[in-house]
């Protein structure tokens, strides 16, 4: 049985004017296996996740910012590859909140 990693390091880079990534904000996250069961896919979760950010520390829209999730060994451990990675442009606060999770494919 394949068991998902556990941790993984959220990272929020905002590009500045000059188009250079500057780290503005990681975390760790125990998510257990989310990452991989979520119905839209770990992009739209990782997105879901980056407008509560975005939310919370009232970060204007227009910004661009590069989204990274990187598996870990654990908590605190070590980075054993990508996830992820997604550029975003913070939208109006009006389109942020809810940002609701949807599936990427529907059953009929």
């Amino acid at each position: 049985m394949n068991v998902p990693p556990r941790w993984h390091l959220m990272s929020f880079y905002r590009i500045d004017d000059r188009g250079q990534r500057r780290l503005r904000h990681q975390r760790a996250i125990d998510d257990d296996d989310y990452w991989y069961i979520a119905p839209c896919g770990p992009q739209e979760y990782a997105l879901a996740l980056a407008c509560e950010y975005f939310l919370d520390e009232q970060v204007p829209s227009g910004q661009r910012w590069v989204i990274t999730v990187d598996v870990l060994t654990g908590e605190r451990g070590q980075v054993t590859g990508r996830l992820c990675s997604m550029q975003v442009t913070v939208p109006p606060e009006d389109d942020l909140a809810p940002t609701e999770i949807r599936p990427r494919h529907h059953f009929v």
